[in-house]
């Protein structure tokens, strides 16, 4: 029986075998062989004294196992004719698979640095370690392995070097292609996520037999249940029959259709068709919750995964540990996916391993890229060309869904059907003037006396103001009846003021509703859905929100109010009105506001978007009434795609986008895995603040506290649970807070003093506020 362990509870041998196997089948059939030598050889530097006494527990020099592992199955690679790159790719994930995958560059230097110190006679380690593995009970012990590792090669220890720096340095020499760049990551992912699964003893689940379940009778039998009233149904069942005869050939297509019109769904359908995992993906974790719970009830019984950062996995099988389902989460082990765009472009380009893990489920599925314009303007063209280059290498097909899509993203293979026939649900006005938050909140006031209505702005900072404002007029009218309510009036005069009452106590029942990103995620969410709710009974109240709402929401105001921005961006905003058609042709109505916070130099569009995105948008608007002779600052939906071909267009040139943000080229011809660093997300505020708003939040944070306590892998699951469950009550501020500091959570503790009621967390009112 083998005395050399990879873990306490496991034999090495058993181990390497695992993992090579695992890589093995994980991978596509060009990369099988990398794949298992990777696999079986990332932990024969395990075979040592050294590497044994430190798993009892002992400190010990020369303990390092990933140097010589890399170095083995560099000269493994080579003895069965894989060709430079290949072996090249072997040694750096071998190198990597405790960390972060590093490239070309970096090991060009850790080669040299290794050849430098063995012809100094300054690395024992690595002689000593040799010598170890070339012992007979190893030797034996190895030859099991399906590709047995070239231990000959450890009798010259520099030689071997030499030989790996010299290849990597010949690789340098020559420009590399996106195939080459993911045939890299791939392999990375492929070993990582099998090394993950045996040391923790879980399975793999989900199998191709298992994508069956999504199936084209699932989601006819969905849609037939769904209600035939909506004015929209008409266009849902054109769009929904459209996508269902649509014999689509290439690998990146789009679906184009009005907001309200069933993208999602249609969505789904042409996902199905393949038989395949499929990946849905969307902007904000609002509307991942949204979908997550539409695909639930399309494909009842199946598993399907809700991925982000506030999520831990959780379904009813009992026959599933919480190990297991985390492992499955994280290696997207599942038939469907929902998660967010930031999750799916973090699996294509990123150095982690904890993203790169899950790149080999992307491998020949379905991915849905739903409200696509919300990509930020300046990653068009990045995000263009990586998907193009990731469908190409890795078989996945890509489905764009927008009713707004960008002119630079935009594939050639467009389903289009109602174009022409778009539906005219909304005026929107656009007004020149500039007016400060507290005059929207003055006008606002009034007109939500008999209407709900939405008031969205581009800055926290200035919703914050339209909603104290809009406290302030509330609280003004509930003191007029009080004081209505003091003193004594005759017959005649009581009669004509109970009218006057009971027209100010109606006015007075609307509700203030507020949204943006410093209002917690676990307010958020409850507050969304007491939107939707209060919709549905018709009542009067007014919702303030910044950009949180804008794309997929599915909520419909008859009245919207919107801070000029970006035009495709006001677009969305409209899709928050009259959205079902309920109010008839040209029923809704959008009046976009400019707004400039007291006497500052600079608008809030100019603050968040830039002042050249501001100015095509008025340059655009400009020429568009020209081009129709409108005289009215005035557009209907109809006029919405004219006047956003011409909005894109404008943009693409002013602010020059295929030229931004081209860092990838470097990544990939370079090979620098260890440089990427890609997000779609913009600058981030700096400090997180977890709010204990309530016992919860408190309830929460014990979990957090106990969870950190535990030890071996029961911790990392518990852990990652806790720290999932937290974030519901974590919001991100720019301002260093002036709260304690929790150093082991690495987070700001807010006590419940710090949350207002109605707009969250408290912070100064500083240009720098301009988050979400």
């Amino acid at each position: 029986m083998s005395k050399f362990r990879s873990h306490p509870d496991k034999f090495l041998i058993d181990h390497l075998k695992e993992v090579g196997e695992g890589a093995e089948n994980l991978a596509p059939e060009y990369l099988k062989v990398e794949a298992y030598v990777a696999g079986s050889h990332h932990d024969l530097g395990k075979y040592t004294p050294f590497f044994q006494q430190h798993l009892q527990g002992k400190r010990v020099q020369c303990s390092d196992h990933s140097t010589i592992s890399a170095l083995i199955a560099f000269s493994t690679a080579r003895k069965l004719g894989l060709d430079e790159l290949s072996s090249f790719l072997v040694m750096t994930s071998v190198k990597s698979h405790h960390g972060k995958l590093v490239g070309l560059q970096y090991m060009s230097r850790w080669l040299r640095t290794l050849r430098d110190s063995l012809r100094d006679g300054d690395n024992q380690c690595l002689e000593q370690q040799a010598k170890y593995l070339l012992e007979n009970e190893v030797l034996k012990e190895v030859s099991s392995l399906k590709y047995p590792p070239n231990m000959d090669a450890l009798r010259d220890v520099a030689s071997m070097v030499r030989e790996a720096w010299k290849v990597t340095r010949d690789i340098m020499d020559k420009e590399r292609s996106w195939e080459e760049f993911l045939k890299g990551e791939l392999l990375f992912s492929c070993l990582i996520d099998a090394d993950k699964h045996s040391a923790s003893g879980n399975e793999f689940f989900s199998s191709p037999s298992s994508f069956y379940s999504l199936s084209l009778q699932n989601v006819e039998r969905f849609r037939a249940g769904l209600s035939r009233s909506s004015p929209m149904a008409s266009l849902r069942d054109e769009l929904y029959n459209a996508v269902k005869g649509w014999d689509a050939k290439g690998k990146i297509k789009a679906i184009i259709s009005p907001t309200g019109t069933g993208k999602t769904l249609a969505g789904i359908l042409e996902a199905v068709k393949e038989g395949k995992r499929i990946i849905y993906s969307l902007p904000f974790i609002s509307i991942v919750e949204q979908n997550y719970e539409v695909a639930t009830k399309v494909f009842p019984g199946v598993d399907i995964l809700k991925f982000h950062h506030m999520a831990f996995p959780e379904d009813d099988d009992e026959n599933r540990s919480t190990e297991d389902k985390l492992m499955m989460a994280e290696s997207w082990d599942y038939p469907m996916v929902v998660t967010t765009f930031e999750g799916l472009m973090s699996t294509l380009l990123s150095h982690r391993n904890v993203n790169l893990k899950r790149l080999h489920s992307l491998v020949d599925s379905v991915v849905i890229l739903d409200e696509v314009q919300a990509i930020p303007a300046e990653k068009w063209h990045t995000v263009k060309e990586t998907l193009k280059n990731v469908s190409d290498n890795l078989n996945v097909t890509f489905i764009f869904m927008t009713a707004t899509m960008p002119r630079l993203i935009q594939p050639q293979e467009v389903m289009d059907p109602l174009k022409g026939k778009e539906p005219n649900r909304v005026r929107v006005e656009f007004r020149e003037n500039f007016v400060t938050p507290e005059e929207i909140a003055e006008e606002v006031f009034q007109i939500s006396a008999s209407t709900p209505v939405m008031v969205e702005l581009n800055t926290i900072a200035s919703a914050e103001r339209v909603a104290k404002r809009l406290s302030e007029l509330q609280r003004g009218v509930s003191n007029e009846i009080e004081e209505n309510k003091k003193g004594k009036k005759s017959r005649k005069e009581e009669e004509k003021e109970e009218n006057v009452k009971e027209e100010q106590e109606e006015r007075n029942e609307r509700k203030i509703i507020f949204l943006s990103t410093h209002v917690t995620p676990w307010d958020r969410a409850q507050r969304i859905k007491e939107v939707k709710e209060m919709l549905d009974r018709r009542e009067k109240f007014i919702l303030v929100t910044t950009q949180v709402v804008e794309a997929g929401v599915d909520v419909s105001f008859p009245i919207v109010y919107r801070d000029f921005g970006p035009l495709d961006s006001v677009i969305q905003a409209s899709g928050r009105c009259n959205r079902n058609g309920e109010l008839g042709e040209r029923g809704g109505k959008v009046v976009v506001v400019r707004v400039k916070r007291d006497d500052r130099q600079r608008s809030d569009f100019s603050l968040v978007y830039g002042n050249v995105t501001e100015e095509v948008a008025k340059k655009v608007l400009d020429k568009y009434r020209i081009i129709t002779s409108k005289k009215e600052n005035q557009i209907e939906e109809k006029d919405f795609r004219p006047l956003l071909e011409m909005y894109y267009e404008e943009l693409e040139i002013n602010r020059d986008l295929r030229n931004q943000f081209t860092k990838w080229k470097d990544w990939v011809k370079l090979l620098d895995y260890d440089e990427v660093n890609f997000s779609l997300i913009q600058e981030e505020p700096k400090y997180s603040i977890l709010v204990l708003e309530n016992s919860e939040a408190e309830s929460r944070l014990k979990q957090l506290r106990d969870a950190l306590k535990l030890e071996g892998y029961k911790r990392r699951v518990e852990v990652k649970r806790a720290r999932a469950l937290i974030e519901e009550f974590v919001v991100k501020v720019w301002e260093k807070p002036q709260i304690d500091f929790d150093e082991r959570l690495e987070l700001y503790l807010a006590p419940k003093e710090k949350y207002d009621k109605l707009t969250g967390y408290r912070v100064k009112d500083i240009e720098e506020s301009l988050i979400w």
